[in-house]
């Protein structure tokens, strides 16, 4: 259900807070159903995992990434291109603890199976990150930190972040690294 169309969610809205909140717009993939599985943002333990983008081959990258499934991770198995990039990053998030080094690995070796475009965001409820991988991003520090694929609204401060980056934000600071 759109989020416009979600008649709970004004009321939902008003209650809830957090210091950090990670919010997705499904506008599904050509030849991918539109059903409630393959809504984003995709979450395990304190992760949760967005992908804007698409695979030329998402056969490929079902066939690279998505295996072994994470144990506790149901949305790693959804219908949709996106899961098998967060099996990937939820693997590498488990046994490292570095965000960052987790979507920049993920990128990377989706590149190696498929072109697509790969700006994936996840977060762990203190540190937000992205990568720009065929798709804009953008940061914004007012009120804390943004980051959004294109600016909502047409404030002064948008920073767009370069193709082939990795921006991590903080409560503190925006970084932006090559993603190497």
């Amino acid at each position: 259900m759109p989020i416009w169309g979600d008649s709970s969610f004004a009321d939902a809205a008003r209650s809830i807070s957090s210091g950090c909140v990670v919010a997705a717009v499904r506008d599904a993939t050509v030849g991918f159903g539109s059903e409630e599985s393959g809504a984003q943002p995709f979450r395990a333990d304190r992760l949760l995992f967005s992908h804007n983008g698409a695979a030329r081959d998402d056969q490929a990258l079902l066939d690279g990434l998505a295996a072994p499934s994470p144990p506790g991770a149901l949305d790693a198995r959804a219908p949709v291109d996106s899961a098998p990039l967060f099996a990937q990053t939820l693997r590498a998030w488990r046994t490292s603890r570095d965000l960052a080094g987790a979507l920049v690995s993920a990128v990377h070796r989706a590149r190696e199976l498929s072109q697509g475009r790969y700006n994936l965001l996840a977060s762990d409820g203190e540190v937000i990150v992205g990568t720009t991988a065929g798709d804009t991003l953008y940061t914004l520090r007012r009120e804390g930190a943004w980051l959004a694929s294109e600016p909502f609204d047409d404030g002064r401060g948008w920073r767009q972040v370069p193709e082939n980056s990795v921006v991590v934000a903080t409560r503190e600071r925006t970084d932006i690294h090559p993603l190497g």
